[in-house]
């Protein structure tokens, strides 16, 4: 078993027995027969090299690279690269989500809501970016998908990304320079994010431009040199 694998296998049997042991449930005991139970597995950000438990960085190299805590992803917590907000996501839900079934879905952090409201029994708002994860969970029909995906980032120099498909934009230094260039990726042939092809596919750079304009709300508290 690698590194990688031996420490996430150690933080999700740790967060199975704590959420267990907080349903008054041990973890040898089945959840087979608690339709209600819904257990959810997912990170906010992907790995820092900020310490193990608060023990602090390793002495000859990062906790991210001791643990290839990103994999062959570029990036870690804090960048818009896909080894900062590409994340594991796990859900069991016994009789309602088969056992091993995965999904190519492209969400985010904001599709929580409408999922949670729909899998409780409440209507979604439509007033929301957010999309009810749970057909394609479930197996059933009437998914609805995001035409893209829009991030940003407000620390440092700041940055942009946005997703559609198979294309990847990202802009840095977001915060001084209105007219940053974007950094093109094809993910499908370029999961690393390693070959920038914007001068290859001009109008693809042109339509994510467009599109991540039309994304952003500007706003006095997390303004962006875009904005004046």
């Amino acid at each position: 078993m690698s590194k990688t694998v031996a420490s996430r296998e150690i933080i999700l049997g740790t967060m199975l027995i704590l959420c267990l042991t907080a349903c008054n449930q041990r973890p040898s005991d089945t959840i087979a027969d608690k339709p209600n139970f819904i257990f959810i597995m997912a990170d906010d950000l992907g790995y820092g090299d900020i310490g193990v438990y608060g023990h602090g960085p390793m002495k000859n190299m990062s906790t991210t690279e001791f643990f290839n805590s990103s994999g062959p992803l570029r990036g870690a917590k804090r960048d818009l690269y896909e080894g900062g907000i590409r994340e594991p996501f796990i859900v069991k839900w016994p009789g309602k989500i088969a056992a091993g079934s995965t999904s190519d879905y492209l969400g985010g952090f904001w599709d929580m809501l409408p999922t949670l409201l729909d899998f409780a029994g409440h209507p979604v708002p439509q007033s929301i970016d957010g999309i009810s994860m749970r057909p394609v969970m479930t197996g059933q029909p009437g998914q609805k998908y995001h035409p893209y995906l829009y991030w940003e980032f407000h620390e440092g120099t700041g940055a942009q990304a946005i997703r559609q498909g198979q294309w990847k934009g990202v802009k840095l230094e977001v915060k001084q320079e209105p007219n940053a260039p974007m950094e093109l990726y094809n993910l499908t042939a370029d999961i690393a994010e390693t070959h920038n092809v914007a001068d290859k596919y001009p109008d693809k750079v042109i339509e994510l431009e467009a599109l991540m304009n039309n994304a952003r709300t500007p706003s006095k508290e997390f303004p962006l040199a875009v904005d004046n």
